[in-house]
Order: C-alpha cells, then sequence, then structure tokens
C-alpha cells in the first residue's frame, strides 16, 4: 500500500510539473515577443515620427543638405580637386604612392581606398531613407511631400553622378533594406545611368520651379531668393549632364536648352562674382554651415548655365 501511495505521489508530481510549465511557457511568450521586437538602430530613422508633419519632414532634408556640407564626400569642397586629378587636367606632384591624389591620377582608385566611399553612401542611405519615408507618410502637404521626394531623389543622383565618375562601377543601392545591402555587388556603370536618369525624370515632376525657403512649401521672392533647395530646373541641369556622359546627345542638348532658354533666372556672370551668393550663375548651391571654415563659407554651385 506504501508503494502505490507513492507512485501515485510521483505521477501527480510530473502531471503538476507539466502543467506548471505550460502556464510559465504561456505566460512568457509576450515577454519573449517583446524581447526579441527591439528599438530601432540609431542610425535607422523613425517613419512614424520624422514624416509625421510637414516640418519634421523638411526637416529630414534639411539634415542631409548640413550633412553634405560639412562631412567630406564627393560633394565637398575637394571633389573638383579629384575630379580634375581623374581626368588628368592636374598633375600630381605628391610623391607617396599610397595618397588618394596618386591613385586618383593613376586611374588605381578603388573602394579599397574609401577616399568618400563610405562618407557617401551614408548620405546615399539617408536618401533611401527619405525617399521611403515620404512615400509611405499620409499626412503631409501634397506639395511638401512631391517636394521633398524630388529632392532626395535629385540629390541621390547627384552623388550617384560624382561615384560613378570618381570609382567606376559601384554598387546601385536604392533602398535601405541591409540584406539586399550588404551583398550588392558593382553595378555596371550605364545601369547606374539609368538609374540616375529614372530619379530626375521622376524629380522633374515633382521639384518646384521656384526656389523654397526651409519649409519646403514657401517661395522667396525672386529678389532674395537663397538657391540651396534643388528645383525642377537643377534636376533638368543634371540631366544634361547625364545625357551628355551616357551619349545621348539630343536629349542632352533638349535638356541643357530648357535651363539655357531661362535667362530671366539664369545667366553668365562676370567670373570675379560667378561664386557668390545666389549668383545668377548658380542653377544649385550647397549652403555653408560651418562658420569658420573658410573653404565652406563659400557657396558652391553644382551647375552652371555654361555648361
Amino acid at each position: 500500500m506504501q508503494a502505490y501511495k507513492s507512485t501515485f505521489n510521483l505521477k501527480n508530481m510530473k502531471r503538476n510539473t507539466s502543467i506548471y510549465l505550460l502556464i510559465l511557457l504561456v505566460l512568457s511568450l509576450g515577454s519573449c515577443r517583446s524581447f526579441v521586437e527591439l528599438d530601432p538602430p540609431k542610425d535607422r530613422m523613425n517613419y512614424t515620427t520624422a514624416f509625421a508633419t510637414n516640418s519634421s519632414a523638411a526637416s529630414v532634408l534639411n539634415g542631409l543638405y548640413i550633412r553634405i556640407a560639412e562631412t567630406s564626400n564627393v560633394l565637398s569642397e575637394r571633389a573638383t580637386i579629384y575630379m580634375a586629378f581623374s581626368a588628368d587636367e592636374l598633375k600630381n606632384l605628391n610623391l607617396n604612392a599610397a595618397s588618394s591624389y596618386t591613385l586618383l591620377y593613376q586611374h588605381t582608385l578603388t573602394s579599397n581606398n574609401e577616399l568618400y566611399w563610405n562618407t557617401s553612401y551614408t548620405l546615399i542611405y539617408h536618401c533611401n531613407a527619405a525617399i521611403e519615408g515620404l512615400e509611405a507618410s499620409n499626412s503631409l502637404n501634397p506639395a511638401v511631400k512631391g517636394q521633398l521626394i524630388g529632392e532626395a531623389k535629385f540629390m541621390r543622383a547627384l552623388l550617384y553622378y560624382y561615384m560613378v565618375n570618381t570609382y567606376g562601377k559601384v554598387p546601385l543601392l536604392l533602398t535601405t533594406d541591409y540584406r539586399k545591402n550588404m551583398v550588392a555587388g558593382r553595378a555596371e556603370v550605364s545601369a547606374v545611368y539609368a538609374a540616375m536618369i529614372n530619379d530626375l525624370k521622376d524629380a522633374q515632376t515633382k521639384l518646384s520651379k521656384d526656389f523654397l525657403n526651409a519649409d519646403a512649401l514657401t517661395p522667396y521672392a525672386p529678389s532674395s531668393a537663397e538657391r540651396a533647395r534643388p528645383t525642377y530646373w537643377a534636376a533638368t541641369a543634371l540631366l544634361a549632364r547625364i545625357y551628355l556622359y551616357d551619349k545621348k546627345w539630343a536629349e542632352a542638348e533638349s535638356a541643357a536648352s530648357i535651363v539655357i532658354g531661362n535667362t530671366a533666372m539664369f545667366a553668365p556672370v562676370p567670373v570675379a562674382s560667378a561664386f557668390q551668393k545666389n549668383t545668377k550663375e548658380a542653377i544649385y548651391q550647397i549652403q555653408p554651415v560651418m562658420a569658420g571654415n573658410n573653404s565652406l563659407l563659400e557657396p558652391r554651385f553644382l551647375c552652371s548655365p555654361r555648361l
């Protein structure tokens, strides 16, 4: 009888233990779910808040322009020098064989030499995140939403324009999906040009023909316009240049003629004033943001009716 009682108790213990374990498992499902669902990485935008209002969405693109102006990248103040070395317009007198100047002059610069590779792709990621967030937002003023998407696509095309003319074949990253980006190989230059053309054609349909304030909505008075936000004219001028590099001669002439024909907004000026703030020579300027850095105090134009 005693043996029977012991066996019965042991079975009860096993059954009760199984029940307890099942209860604990059910109760832990919620906590496990919260444990594996981590907050977004700090380098990832919070789409819910960043693109909820017109002002916060405009700040995303304003932040991009600040990062472009304050970091070393393919659009920075030395870009002209590097491109001149790449095209043999300047002669390299630096005897350091490992210098970027020498590598450019010898046409042996690769991503392993970095230069502006990492910083430029950080900016491209910023553009991709902005495009995705803006396109997903349903709470923005349609004019602001379209303008900002156009700006982000123009900037992505501009960055890729300088990337392919510095490195040749480069990875074509058009999304924030790190799974795709981390395994992307170098795309053919023709494929990158095609992507740039698509971006700029879409940007043309969205960008304002007026120079806009920081809110990406209110136009400047013509006499005091800051030329620091991309416009329809900037997208058209860059499109003309890309068509030219892509040997699409008729398309290049057509796009360039649109900008050159707008003499009310753009016209060649004396060389002494060509690089001044808000000059009619400039179609788009990167606004200086770092006081005390002389190289960034002068507005730099990226497109000109001379072209």
